[in-house]
């Protein structure tokens, strides 16, 4: 692939990946907002709705803070850099969020499964979990595929 496609690429899907960034800050922000009000809800009706709806809130503004963070640091990107410089800040920023995304996701896993395990109520968590799969699903298939090019043109611009 030549370099100046693959920058004109990564241009449109980081103005794609932005859009959907700012989709999901949209949709975290809606379901912290709903477990905070099924809290203070059902708060004088069942205590023990509080822990679980309170942990959900915060899995949701984490997922939420994340992806602002994620947010402002495409918003900075500079493409004027050298190229080599480009494809280097590429690498990082695409393996370093993938990281982040993919920590508080299997966090967000393994506390929906031990709430399955201790409720037994497997529909009061079919949305977040669905919501996380979605999430991080639109992570994996972005990243991967523009990091391993990036890797591969650093490579054959390392190698001239």
């Amino acid at each position: 692939m030549e370099i100046n496609t693959f920058i004109s690429k990564i241009k449109k899907e980081d103005r794609k990946f932005l859009n959907q960034l700012r989709f999901v800050q949209i949709i975290c922000f809606i379901f912290a907002f709903i477990h905070i009000i099924k809290t203070i809800r059902y708060f004088s009706i069942d205590p023990s709705t509080i822990y679980i709806n309170s942990i959900d809130t915060l899995i949701f503004l984490s997922l939420g803070i994340i992806s602002i963070k994620i947010y402002n640091n495409y918003n900075k990107i500079n493409y004027s850099l050298s190229t080599k410089d480009l494809l280097i800040d590429i690498i990082k920023r695409y393996n370093v969020d993938y990281l982040k995304l993919s920590i508080i996701f299997s966090a967000f896993i393994a506390y929906n499964i031990f709430k399955i395990y201790d409720s037994g109520n497997f529909i009061s968590i079919i949305s977040p979990i669905v919501f996380s799969i979605l999430f991080i699903l639109i992570i994996i298939s972005k990243y991967k595929k523009i990091r391993n090019n990036a890797k591969q043109l650093l490579k054959e611009l390392n190698a001239d």
